[in-house]
């Protein structure tokens, strides 16, 4: 079995890629620890010597929080470990164009988890291709009445370029005649509640950004493969719709509304098949215990 260590914002920061890491790790049969990256050098130096582990996951680690330790030490830090024999991992999951941090990484890095296929060249290190996942579930849950709902949103909505215009989306499929839930702020984070809100909701709708090279969004898999339906317009070629989730027109109002219309006039053997091939299928390719296999074979630890 491997030993395995997450060096990141472990406390301040609900990450769903820091949880997948540590399930996906664990239903391996792996030994998996982590640790903030807020602690001093020290400390963190310390545990990466207790542990001395085979695969060193890092989370901001190039581009960590103001009250962490500076990019220079951390990075100091990580190489010693992959002297010692740790496979050194980063993550880039954002939708970002520039490269952060962009100087060679090669020495100590032995893959960059990347959410996009922005140019990565400048840090002359092996890059994986990487989508958010689903939580590993072993069924689809059961329903909770004080979930159920219509179209269920979780993301974030308000100021902002971005969810400015999210926000006027959702307001205006509401005028086409959808009942949308959203979580209220004493409901606050949802991540956790995930399998719940899958198996009340009649449907989950999310949103990309088309044109954004290769990023996916994270609803694409937490949703499907926890067995909800999915309206989504934009799933980066990874889900078939109508067989895995159910298509919409990007910033089309009207088209969220035809999509929840046909929905709807499914019988409830359809969409029970639908959930179904859904859950099967993103447990199966793309769950926190496939993604973690996956990086295991990229970095040549497959065979513990």
């Amino acid at each position: 079995m491997l030993r395995s260590l997450m060096v990141g914002d472990c406390d301040h920061y609900l990450s769903p890629y820091i949880f997948g890491v540590s399930q996906g790790m664990a239903r391996l049969g792996h030994w998996h620890s982590q640790i903030s990256i807020r602690n001093p050098i020290g400390v963190i130096e310390q545990r990466i010597a207790d542990l001395r582990p085979h695969i060193l996951w890092t989370h901001m680690l190039l581009w960590p929080p103001h009250d962490s330790p500076p990019v220079r030490k951390l990075v100091e830090v990580v190489e010693r470990a992959a002297r010692d024999g740790a496979r050194v991992v980063i993550h880039d999951g954002d939708y970002k164009g520039p490269t952060r941090h962009a100087e060679d990484i090669s020495g100590w890095c032995a893959v960059a988890l990347c959410n996009h296929t922005f140019d990565r060249a400048a840090w002359k290190a092996p890059t994986l291709r990487w989508p958010y996942f689903a939580f590993a579930q072993d069924e689809i849950a059961a329903p909770r009445d004080a979930l159920r709902c219509g179209l269920f949103f979780a993301g974030t909505i308000g100021q902002g370029p971005v969810y400015e215009a999210r926000t006027a989306l959702l307001d205006a499929v509401r005028k086409a005649g959808v009942t949308i839930r959203v979580p209220t702020p004493a409901e606050g984070n949802t991540l956790f509640r995930t399998a719940e809100i899958a198996a009340s909701a009649d449907a989950v709708l999310g949103f990309g950004r088309p044109g954004t090279p290769g990023w996916v969004d994270t609803r694409v898999f937490q949703y499907p493969g926890a067995g909800a339906i999915l309206l989504h317009d934009d799933v980066g070629g990874y889900l078939e719709p109508w067989a895995h989730f159910v298509p919409y027109r990007s910033g089309d109002p009207d088209s969220v509304a035809e999509a929840m219309g046909r929905l709807r006039a499914a019988t409830p053997g359809e969409r029970a098949r639908l959930r179904s091939r859904a859950f099967r299928f993103v447990q199966e390719r793309h769950s926190s215990v496939a993604r973690g296999a996956e990086v295991l074979r990229f970095v040549g630890l497959s065979n513990w």
